[in-house]
């Protein structure tokens, strides 16, 4: 049997889990670290370089999945097209910095990075079946996992807000 190529790895004790175990902390407690074997997903060098040169044009996450998530199986990876949003160069305007770019995260779906972050989130969700996402948060992070949550057929997404902090602008 291969080794997988994702587990869980207690940051105390090194216990590790399965990768597809729900859960939060070891069972000392402590928080769990995922920990990819990089090597047996693409074993070296000239082979990343491939793997990324091959996959220009798609998106973000779909680019870089080697890196980020190899044991996600593609079919289950929900994007919104996030990502591969525009790079600015505004060297001229703060010469003191040298070669200064900014990137332009409001072009992703939700308008905000955290879209970036909700496609691992939710599409590692919906690889594990699970049928309901939950999130507390009173802005971009409820947004993103509304909006990945509504694209899996059969997933509710949950958002917990707290009383009296939200303006009515962001919902």
């Amino acid at each position: 049997m291969t080794a997988p190529l994702s587990i869980f790895k207690c940051i105390e004790c090194g216990k590790e889990y399965d990768i597809r175990d729900i859960r939060y902390r070891c069972d000392c407690g402590h928080l769990l670290e995922v920990i990819h074997d990089l090597n047996t997903s693409i074993p070296n060098a000239s082979d990343w370089k491939a793997s990324l040169n091959g996959r220009m044009g798609e998106t973000a996450f779909f680019r870089y999945q080697n890196l980020l998530f190899p044991s996600l199986p593609k079919e289950s990876i929900i994007s919104l097209q996030e990502g591969d949003t525009p790079l600015y160069d505004v060297s001229h305007r703060f010469p003191e910095f040298g070669s200064l770019k900014l990137k332009h995260e409001g072009m992703n779906p939700t308008l905000s990075f955290k879209d970036r972050g909700m496609v691992a989130g939710v599409s590692w969700a919906n690889d594990l079946g699970c049928k309901h996402v939950i999130c507390a948060s009173t802005g971009d992070t409820s947004a993103a996992m509304a909006a990945y949550a509504g694209a899996v057929p059969n997933m509710q997404g949950i958002v917990l807000l707290p009383r009296g902090k939200i303006s009515p602008d962001q919902l």
